[in-house]
């Protein structure tokens, strides 16, 4: 009988032992929960890498404050980064590493050219991918693809509609040759249809250019009143420089002020000290770090706590982007793809850089805010 019982309580140690847990007479595997992984592709070098160091801390933040509040469902939330050198051939080599060998649960990326390459590979490796982009069709052709930033056409439309407003009739677009400049282009004519105001031509170019010359004599021999610039802010430092040397008047107007002429020490310096700006019009993300509200106060606060650097509106963007990842997988039990795709279509964020609410196709609608450039600054409208 004694030696019935040590070999009951050995049997019962060894099951123990063993990582199970005995429930109502039920026995019940221990699992161990493995993290979720977030595989971020930014520009941390490259045309853009003026914006990926901010969309990094952005997301660094946000990963930490969840996985200090418990995480997702009790899983830690990890973060793994691959630089996209703003090149879409490295974007989609660091998409692959971060789907098949470092197996992500969720892909996430930012500017148009990599977004764009990144789109079809995640839809045909059947992972969710959330961009940051002003090209929607990204999002519109994959449906496990989700855009979260506001779009060229309406930041153009609404810019035009600006333009309009200030009298210009005589408008040019010149654009880096990309998807996003072509929405652009729409969204000017579908602002200038049934007006005075006319688009009179639009003007692409490729990443690498640094001569703008031509195109800005063109803009001086069609008596332009208003032009429109729809790229990067460092694309952009040229040609205001050279617009200086050439004796440019025209009105420039900015299309989504923060990326494209705003946000670089050498636009900065230039607006700061010369007249390039003076009278410029532009469409920008509606977001005030100043302002008075508790939220927003707060993340200010911890954001310079953590990194003690000034906050723009970019590490707001991806900061949300987090959060909108951590309430949506926080409804599937099991992270199928479908599950991440379902909850991201039925999840509505009210973040620090807005409201997020995406459409059928995936495509978030947000506010667009008007500003000008008056004594030296850029103010709201």
């Amino acid at each position: 009988m004694r030696l019935k019982f040590i070999l009951a309580v050995a049997i019962l140690i060894l099951i123990v032992g063993c990582g199970s847990n005995t429930i109502s007479g039920k026995v019940v595997q221990k699992q161990t929960l493995e993290p979720i992984k977030i595989g971020a592709i930014l520009p941390l070098s490259g045309a853009a890498s003026f914006i990926g160091e901010p969309e990094l801390d952005g997301m660094i933040l946000a990963v930490e404050e969840i996985n200090s509040d418990g995480g997702i469902n009790g899983r830690e939330l990890k973060l793994i980064v691959e630089d996209s050198q703003t090149n879409p051939v490295a974007a989609v080599k660091a998409a692959n590493k971060l789907i098949n060998l470092d197996n992500v649960d969720i892909l996430y990326g930012t500017t148009t050219g990599a977004s764009g390459a990144v789109a079809p590979f995640a839809q045909e490796s059947n992972t969710v991918f959330i961009y940051e982009s002003t090209t929607v069709k990204f999002a519109t052709e994959n449906d496990l693809v989700f855009g979260t930033y506001p779009n060229a056409y309406d930041f153009c439309k609404q810019a035009a509609l600006l333009a309009i407003q200030e009298g210009k009739k005589r408008l040019a677009l010149i654009a880096l040759n990309f998807d996003a400049s072509f929405d652009c282009k729409r969204g000017i004519e579908d602002a200038t249809s049934n007006t005075d105001t006319t688009l009179v031509f639009l003007q692409m170019y490729e990443m690498e250019e640094k001569d703008f010359r031509t195109n800005l004599m063109r803009v001086k021999e069609e008596n332009i009143d208003g032009l429109l610039l729809y790229s990067y802010s460092k694309n952009n430092v040229p040609l205001f420089q050279q617009a200086l040397d050439l004796n440019i008047n025209t009105t420039m107007i900015c299309p989504l002020l923060t990326a494209s002429c705003h946000g670089v020490d050498e636009i900065d310096a230039l607006a700061k000290n010369t007249k390039i700006l003076d009278g410029a019009l532009g469409t920008n993300i509606p977001f005030d770090s100043k302002s008075d509200d508790p939220k927003m106060r707060a993340f200010v606060k911890r954001f310079k706590e953590r990194f003690n650097k000034t906050l723009g509106v970019e590490e707001a963007f991806t900061y949300d982007d987090v959060y909108l990842i951590k309430e949506a997988l926080t409804k599937c039990t099991a992270l199928s793809t479908e599950c991440i795709k379902e909850s991201l279509l039925s999840t509505t964020l009210d973040g620090i850089s807005g409201e997020i609410v995406f459409d059928k196709d995936g495509v978030a609608t947000r506010d667009i805010a008007f500003v000008k450039f008056e004594n030296k600054e850029w103010v709201g409208y």
